[in-house]
Formats: structure tokens, sequence, C-alpha cells
């Protein structure tokens, strides 16, 4: 972040169905509930970045192509083949192709409204192949997890 900005705060996103898409992001995908204030419901997004869910939004149907999305959330899990197995069991469908790469695992799955929610792990250097480049993220998010 520029050095006038400390970090991302707040989030809203605006659906049609607050108590659908709270038990996706809540039970589904497992983000830690906050509490329910005026209609919106809160959730914990890491790093002191707070998730606001609040009616007056419009559900979609799920975008024809991942390019297709007006916007994205992409979260990033600590064991994406755990992930991808809880959610599967769960019922949650895929709707696009899932990556599993040297450099991590990712796809994307649909919310309550259609929005696109990535999954994304990355998995430390030493798995990478042959000047396969390392990102500064990727390097955080093992630093991070390693930390726990």
């Amino acid at each position: 972040m520029p050095p006038h900005l400390q970090e991302l705060g707040w989030v809203r996103l605006k659906v049609a169905d607050v108590e659908a898409a709270k038990q996706f992001y809540g039970v589904r995908v497992g983000l830690p509930y906050i509490r329910s204030a005026g209609g919106a419901a809160l959730f914990d997004l890491g790093d002191n970045t707070t998730l606001e869910i609040v009616g007056g939004g419009i559900a979609r149907p799920i975008p024809p192509a991942q390019n297709a999305a007006d916007q994205v959330m992409i979260l990033r899990v600590v064991d994406f083949q755990a992930t991808l197995a809880r959610l599967k069991a769960a019922g949650q469908p895929f709707p696009f192709k899932i990556y599993n790469e040297a450099t991590g695992g990712f796809s994307y799955i649909a919310d309550s409204e259609g929005n696109l929610v990535g999954l994304a792990d990355r998995r430390p250097p030493a798995a990478y192949r042959d000047k396969q480049p390392v990102s500064p993220e990727d390097l955080e998010a093992r630093r991070r997890w390693v930390e726990g």
C-alpha cells in the first residue's frame, strides 16, 4: 500500500437475499460471522477487513465465463484440496475449470446471488517448476501460513 494508506478495511456486497448470502459466506465458505446490524450481516475477512452483506442487490445468473463477471472476490485458502473436498461434499457446484498447478490451486464458486468467489492456495516456491517466477504475494501468504 502507498504510505498514506494503511489497509483495506471494509467491503460491501449488495444482495437480493441477505439470509441466503449469510448462509453461503458463513456456513458454506466458513467466514467468521461478526454480527447483524440494521439488516446487514458482517463477516471477518481477516487483516481487520470486514465483509458487509446488505440487501438491495439483484441476483444474477452465474456468468458464462470467468472473465465475464462484473466483480469477483478471491479468498486464499490454506489447503486447496481439502477446501474443494469440503465444498463438493456440501453440494457446491464449480462452474469453471479447477486449476491445480505447480504454484497452487485455483477455482471459482458462485454465491447465492451468482457472484463469483475465487479460492486459491499457493504452494511453496520449492514446489515450482524450473524458472517459475515467485511473486511477493506468494511469499507473504506462505509466511503467514507458516507462522499460523
